[in-house]
């Protein structure tokens, strides 16, 4: 096997492999961390909206709706992404995460315009316990959603810069584990905060 640049305190080497896997289990590790603290604040949104219902008026799904496909897009393409590398095609890989980039900001964009909105509606972040738990919930999302951007634009650069390659795909594939969390938690929101 392989072994990773780097050496431990006792001399003893990894294989990629072993990097790779402790890498990825890392990363799932801190994924159900946020999972838990997402969780906490869907519980409290849920409580603010049972007790104001008519906050909920003020939101728009349409925009909503087309800020979602947005972002399942991007996820699409950090799928196509990591899929180019795989088989060497950097050029696909530069594109795609590109794409990712433009459609994550896009919706970053309708997040600001819906804020905007709310908050000439009057719904704003110290208005009622429901505008606290929507800003507290969509804010802690679009942070994570900024995040994953910032990471974006770096592997691009990175990918521009000839740094990933076949055999050295694991920065791609744990940005693709990020954003898809991020993706699939946006998923569940959308669900509670405009549908039910």
């Amino acid at each position: 096997m392989d072994a990773v640049h780097s050496t431990h305190a006792h001399g003893h080497s990894i294989s990629t492999e072993q990097h790779n896997y402790m890498l990825k289990f890392g990363w799932w590790l801190y994924i159900a961390s946020e999972v838990m603290l997402f969780s906490s604040l869907i519980a409290v949104f849920l409580l603010a909206k049972k007790l104001y219902p008519e906050e909920s008026h003020h939101l728009e799904v349409g925009p909503t709706t087309i800020s979602t496909f947005v972002l399942l897009t991007s996820s699409w393409f950090m799928v196509r992404a990591l899929a180019s590398l795989h088989e060497g095609n950097i050029v696909a890989l530069q594109r795609g995460l590109f794409l990712t980039l433009i459609l994550g900001a896009t919706f970053v964009g309708f997040q600001a315009y819906e804020y905007t909105h709310l908050s000439h509606a009057g719904v704003t972040l110290h208005s009622t316990m429901y505008g606290s738990a929507f800003y507290a919930l969509t804010g802690f999302h679009g942070a994570h959603v900024i995040i994953g951007l910032i990471w974006v634009a770096w592997a691009f650069i990175k990918a521009m810069n000839g740094h990933f390659t076949k055999e050295k795909y694991i920065g791609i594939e744990v940005l693709g584990l990020y954003w898809h969390f991020v993706d699939v938690v946006w998923i569940l929101l959308f669900t509670l905060i405009y549908l039910v």
